[in-house]
């Protein structure tokens, strides 16, 4: 009875050890791509999985800027490879603080589109959480910023949204046009494109914790956590992993680590001296190591019980 008690115990030991392990997903959320909206994108090749074809969408990405000086930056777009048309796109247009404002697109050919913008002050050096989707039973859309439903300033609507299917490559950081233009600069992390609309919890929750919520209908995710080289990796099993162009690493978006710096360690403490209340605790008392203690302890209750 003993030995099955401990045994019980030692296993929720374990268990509870595992759960404090970071998921595998976790990531480097310090870590992202900065553009320098002269020459620099990210080109994700074509592929069906980003066409929604006929459905509704979703695209949300984390951005900041402090330093735009020219409007008509493009976040991001994806077109025709004829160029007929864009797929769909989002601009950040400033031309003054009390001209900061938000542009998305979405259209299906030259004359039919969807074109909404709302004014949201952006441009101040702090990272926001950008949304857009297209609701298509009603060829409707919705902004949010910072997980805030934005109120739409203009809605320019011609005709009904239909199958916008687009053999086109998705650019970030640059219009998809031949040749590219129209190039923005910001720093960008945690790019991802739904095949379906997320509720309000979903984007509340992706904004208080740059991680997805519900990951069905998400074909595209990229974290922008590797750090090096010349690919931005898919995390979902549609593999629309992006390269850094025009060319890797002399002229590209550049990594950038905002990891913040370890503290400085200690001064170790005199002998015969009272610790003062900002050095760190005995590692048996110190709140990180209860998990290792507690399991120590177990396995101590496991080796009397056997011994007696």
């Amino acid at each position: 009875m003993k030995f099955k008690k401990v045994t019980i115990a030692i296993t929720l030991a374990v268990l509870f050890l595992l759960a404090q392990m970071p998921s595998a997903h976790a990531g480097n959320l310090y870590v992202h791509l900065s553009f320098d909206g002269t020459d620099d994108y990210v080109e994700v090749a074509s592929d069906p999985s980003l066409n929604v074809s006929g459905g509704s969408m979703t695209v949300e990405f984390w951005a900041k800027t402090d330093s735009l000086t020219e409007a008509g930056g493009t976040t991001f777009s994806k077109s025709a490879s004829d160029w007929s048309t864009w797929y769909y796109c989002m601009f950040l247009d400033y031309s003054s603080p009390q001209l900061s404002e938000i542009e998305w697109m979405l259209a299906d050919s030259p004359t039919t589109y969807v074109d909404v913008y709302y004014e949201f002050d952006y441009n101040d050096g702090f990272w926001h959480h950008y949304l857009m989707s297209f609701d298509s039973a009603d060829d409707s859309v919705e902004l949010w910023a910072d997980g805030v439903n934005q109120s739409v300033t203009y809605t320019h609507t011609t005709g009904s949204i239909g199958s916008y299917d687009s053999d086109g490559d998705l650019y970030l950081g640059a219009q998809a046009d031949s040749p590219v233009e129209l190039f923005q600069e910001m720093e960008m992390d945690e790019f991802r494109v739904y095949s379906r609309l997320l509720t309000q919890a979903e984007i509340t929750y992706s904004f208080n914790n740059k991680e997805p919520q519900n990951q069905t209908g998400l074909v595209m995710w990229l974290r922008m956590n590797e750090g090096t080289g010349d690919t931005v990796y898919d995390e979902t099993a549609n593999n629309n992993d992006g390269t850094l162009m025009p060319s890797y690493p002399s002229n590209a978006p550049l990594w950038v680590d905002e990891t913040p710096p370890p503290p400085a360690t200690p001064p170790a403490p005199k002998s015969k001296h009272k610790p003062s209340a900002n050095e760190p605790l005995p590692p048996w008392v110190d709140p990180r190591n209860l998990s290792a203690v507690f399991l120590f302890i177990l396995l101590l209750v496991y080796a009397y019980t056997k011994k007696h």
